[in-house]
């Protein structure tokens, strides 16, 4: 995820947590030291960092998960911002990020100059990505820039063969999208308002017959539009629709938890400003919420 466009997407997800032994509060796991061991400007609007560092017994587990970058700000303190789980290999003990460069937030501007041995923090681990249901026959990915580290995350996870389409509205329309899967990717140019086009493509979507998923990850209000669309209109079983919002237009830390069910009565709890957040999907993220706020 990254939330740093104002909102999270990478933006505000809440990393694991411990109670204590005597119950009360959580209590968050420490933060963990890394350092760049490589940056790679993997087009005009994405920066990839491969860190190392305090990676060991660190966790990434399903396709697009997500975690806290902790970076230095103007102030002198650290910005906290959420992020995808691009790659991981605990093996060689790194951890890929890819970081959307949309916007000036501070985990952008870190990115967009950082060199090998710079150091910043993350969270002690990372909260579960999307897994493929076991009957699923194809699946429909559906994102703007911030989600695309996620989406290039859960493509590569997808089983070889399988029907899968991606919709993506992004300015890097020459990334490559690597992925067993038969995988089609359609590139959409953006609109006027944030991710018009892609609620609008999404919304002119046939799907395929049989039992599929589709997962989710743009602004929040069109997430919204497309989540009723799936679940209203086309009538999917709500197990089989994951949506998350990276990030929200005009809101700086906007929750990583939306997945919009509060807008079809699916459950959650209030938080501040009054929008409900349900619980966790199995979907995230990643790494390209906003800047501020964009997984990514």
């Amino acid at each position: 995820m990254t939330q740093e466009m104002v909102g999270n997407a990478d933006g505000g997800r809440r990393g694991h947590a411990q109670r204590p032994a005597g119950g009360g509060g959580r209590q968050r796991l420490p933060h963990r030291k890394v350092r760049v061991a490589s940056a790679q400007r993997l087009s005009e609007h994405l920066v990839e960092l491969v860190v190392e560092g305090e990676l060991d017994g660190w966790q990434a587990a399903g396709a697009g998960g997500h975690f806290k970058v902790f970076v230095p700000d103007q102030a002198g303190g650290q910005a906290m911002r959420t992020y995808t789980v691009r790659r991981f290999d605990a093996d060689a003990g790194r951890l890929a990020i890819d970081f959307a460069l949309h916007d000036e937030g501070p985990a952008a501007a870190f990115a967009r100059t950082a060199a090998v041995g710079d150091e910043f923090e993350i969270s002690g681990l990372s909260r579960p990505g999307f897994e493929l249901g076991g009957d699923s026959e194809w699946i429909v990915l559906i994102a703007d820039l911030s989600a695309l580290p996620a989406v290039c995350a859960i493509a590569e996870s997808l089983p070889a063969g399988l029907p899968a389409m991606a919709l993506v509205e992004a300015p890097d329309q020459q990334l490559a999208i690597a992925s067993d899967a038969a995988l089609v990717v359609r590139w959409l140019e953006a609109g006027q308002e944030p991710c018009q086009r892609l609620a609008e493509a999404a919304l002119a979507l046939a799907l395929p017959e049989g039992p599929g998923e589709v997962w989710v990850g743009c602004e929040a209000a069109a997430m919204r539009t497309i989540r009723r669309h799936l679940l209203g209109d086309l009538g999917l079983p709500a197990q089989r629709v994951h949506t998350r919002a990276y990030w929200k237009r005009g809101v700086a830390g906007h929750s990583d938890h939306d997945t919009g069910a509060d807008a079809d009565g699916g459950p959650g709890r209030v938080e501040p400003g009054g929008a409900g957040t349900p619980p966790v999907l199995a979907a995230d993220a990643a790494s390209a919420h906003s800047e501020g706020g964009r997984h990514e």
